[in-house]
């Protein structure tokens, strides 16, 4: 990664009097297909052709050795072997004449297992549950982060990586213990404000936002699709008024990004601060070969 990888990038955009574009930078098996020999003929595939002894009943169609059912017509070792299940003939050595399979046909994200024996033999399905990259398989619990074949939607709460959601969860610990106490922004001291709630609709725009800048590999309040901060807030539902949007990259802990935003002479400090806004959305997102790998989205509001 280029060497300012490691520089964190924090921009903010108040609905009046800021840029849109404007950035600051601070460092930082088959079937088998069974059937059993036509034994009917044995005698006559035994007599090497027409012959008196043939014929007449002699040894050979007497029903000696070779026609009576002996080792060659029997099922023997020179016939067809072990009984065959499934081929509508209960022979000798089997209880009933059962399905009987010898193998489990793959079946899609499921695990197949032959049990039981002769007749009971039957084939049981679990579903797969390990996370695996290139399987074609997203099991429970899986997700990007270990198995590729995992896609995320921003837009459902609950499929959101724990991990990412418990550093968006302490980012809004960071904020309102800043609220709590009050704190001096670059703009001037702050007084103390009510706490932030965390709202899910903004909590939805400010995921896909970070969604969109890692996948799109950008950085900017002006979404790939040339939306903005409150068009993705009215999008995801919100029913309030979208005060503020903040932005930042490169680091992998919303304390971290929250810290950032603090310490910022562009507005961050004071959208964290407002007193005209009482909810917040907070999105994180992370993939690994992006300029920053690292995007967070805050997204403020007033009202439910």
């Amino acid at each position: 990664m280029e060497k300012f990888a490691r520089w964190s990038v924090v921009c903010v955009l108040v609905m009046s009097g800021c840029d849109p574009g404007e950035l600051r930078v601070v460092p930082e098996t088959d079937d088998a297909q069974e059937g059993r020999a036509d034994m009917s003929r044995a005698a006559d595939s035994g007599s090497g052709g027409p012959g008196a002894d043939a014929g007449n009943g002699g040894d050979l169609g007497s029903g000696g050795d070779l026609g009576s059912g002996g080792d060659l017509g029997s099922g023997g070792d020179l016939g067809s072997g072990e009984p065959m299940c499934g081929n509508g003939i209960v022979e000798p050595g089997e209880r009933c004449d059962g399905d009987c399979p010898t193998s489990c046909p793959p079946e899609s994200c499921t695990t197949r297992t032959l049990v039981g024996s002769e007749c009971d033999r039957r084939c049981e399905a679990s579903p797969v549950t390990m996370c695996a990259s290139g399987d074609g398989c997203c099991p429970s619990g899986c997700d990007p982060t270990n198995d590729t074949d995992c896609e995320l939607d921003c837009t459902d709460l609950g499929s959101w990586p724990a991990d990412w959601a418990a550093e968006e969860d302490a980012a809004l610990d960071e904020m309102n213990r800043h609220r709590g106490t009050g704190y001096t922004c670059a703009s001037g001291p702050k007084m103390s404000v009510p706490a932030y709630a965390m709202n899910d609709e903004l909590r939805i725009a400010a995921r896909c936002h970070s969604m969109d800048m890692a996948e799109e590999n950008y950085f900017s309040h002006t979404g790939s699709d040339g939306s903005r901060f409150s068009d993705r807030a009215r999008d995801a539902g919100y029913g309030g008024g979208p005060r503020y949007e903040n932005i930042a990259a490169g680091n992998g802990t919303g304390v971290a990004s929250v810290g950032q935003w603090m310490g910022s002479s562009t507005g961050h400090c004071d959208a964290v601060m407002a007193d005209n806004a009482n909810r917040v959305g907070i999105g994180y997102y992370r993939k690994a070969g992006t300029r920053w790998t690292h995007y967070w989205t805050a997204v403020f509001g007033q009202g439910d």
